[in-house]
């Protein structure tokens, strides 16, 4: 986010951008791994059938699991960095 002379409103943290990234990819690789349709296959089942109380749904649990696998990780992190 910038102002708009181009100034940063905020400088991003790189051990969270990267842990967040983590995070992402664990996601995907368990969901593409399994070969069977998680949350998102499920999500795309009900965007394509319009049940938008589905879709609102999915999204929040998606949500709501990467915030928790964002927060697993800072911990496990700042419990190695204090070691």
């Amino acid at each position: 986010m910038s102002t708009s002379d181009g100034t940063l409103l905020w400088e991003p943290d790189p051990d969270n951008v990267a842990r967040s990234q983590l995070a992402q990819r664990v996601g995907e690789a368990v969901a593409d791994g399994t070969g069977r349709p998680g949350i998102g296959g499920f999500l795309w089942q009900q965007y394509n059938a319009l049940i938008y109380e589905q879709i609102i749904l999915c999204i929040i649990t998606i949500g709501l699991v990467g915030f928790v696998l964002d927060r697993l990780m800072s911990v496990v992190e700042r419990r190695f960095k204090s070691v």
